[in-house]
């Protein structure tokens, strides 16, 4: 490992589509840390999540390689502690890998290669939700519905919030123990956070910064059970599409917090949500700049490097490369 290694920062989002972020176009969202990292880096224009649930595209994007190759196909499958990802790869090049935050591991191997996890997870790590296809499409179980658009709005505190607080301030800390003990070797740091995922809750501060009658709706309309391909059909029932009476004040309210709508197939837009994730990511880029540190040196990273991931997809690298595919912002 040379001295030149940059340390890693990896902060990933859940349920964060591009299209909700004004550096892709749109015109309520404010992401102003986000802005200036894509304005520093390289934003990419054409990059797709390889699998439309949450833990075969975390193992899928952390082990770079596609869900189906390691066998990843629902919420409830353990990836093989014998596949390698890019903690294992990094761990072998010297660097010291921490894990903070959501990262749905299933089974009794938590770490899959990182040194240390520092954080515990907000969501089961057992079997629980293994589906039954035999049972039908109205099996559910992990009990989830569509009362996460029926009752978002305003709250004072929630599960989410109090987990993402959490884990911001444990990865900021790490920061400060990193910087402070690890100065002799490069870090991975990989930051997960589990806004703006459902519950559509947030907090009035965050709120109160959009407009209400200024939310969009979604471009798409409902689609009627009966015209759903197999595979929409499935997932209406499994989110208990049919328990709840969704109205469009409840679409509006979920989509002023977060929106990721399952009644039908809608494009994702969040506002308040994507602004609680650009003020942390704010923070831990602050934090980051006054504490890394060069591996093998006591003098302070002139320009770290920052890897900011969402779910679809939507990254920027704070340091300009010429790569194929992606479009160069100046």
């Amino acid at each position: 490992m040379t001295r030149q290694a940059p340390n890693i920062l990896v902060v990933q989002a859940d349920q964060m589509t591009a299209r909700a972020l004004s550096l892709y176009g749109h015109a309520l969202v404010r992401t102003p840390h986000l802005e200036r990292l894509a304005e520093r880096g390289t934003v990419f224009e054409n990059a797709y999540c390889n699998f439309p649930l949450c833990v075969p595209s975390r193992m899928s994007m952390l082990a770079g390689r596609y869900a189906n190759a390691i066998a990843m196909w629902d919420n409830a499958i353990e990836m093989p502690a014998s596949v390698p990802t890019l903690a294992h790869y990094l761990r072998d090049r010297d660097y010291h890998t921490v894990l903070c935050g959501k990262m749905h591991f299933i089974g009794p191997d938590q770490l899959h290669g990182f040194n240390e996890r520092i954080t515990t997870d907000i969501y089961p790590s057992n079997f629980a939700w293994t589906p039954d296809w035999i049972a039908g499409e109205r099996y559910r179980p992990t009990g989830i519905n569509m009362r996460a658009v029926v009752d978002a709005g305003v709250c004072v505190r929630g599960m989410q919030i109090d987990y993402d607080e959490e884990v911001e301030f444990a990865g900021v800390q790490k920061l400060h123990d990193l910087a402070r003990f690890n100065r002799d070797r490069p870090f991975l740091l990989r930051v997960s956070f589990t806004h703006p995922h459902s519950p559509f809750i947030t907090t009035r501060r965050y709120w109160d910064l959009y407009d209400h009658d200024a939310v969009d709706m979604p471009e798409v309309p409902a689609v009627d059970v009966e015209r759903m391909d197999v595979m929409s059909r499935w997932l209406y029932h499994a989110h208990g599409g049919d328990l709840h009476d969704v109205t469009d004040a409840h679409v509006r309210n979920a989509r002023h917090v977060p929106a990721h709508l399952r009644t039908s197939i809608r494009h994702r837009r969040p506002a308040a949500g994507v602004q609680v994730v650009d003020d942390i990511l704010g923070w831990q880029r602050r934090e980051y700049r006054e504490r890394g540190v060069a591996p093998g040196a006591h003098q302070p990273v002139p320009r770290p490097r920052v890897l900011e991931i969402n779910r679809p997809v939507a990254h920027a690298v704070a340091q300009r490369e010429r790569v194929t595919t992606r479009k160069q912002r100046r």
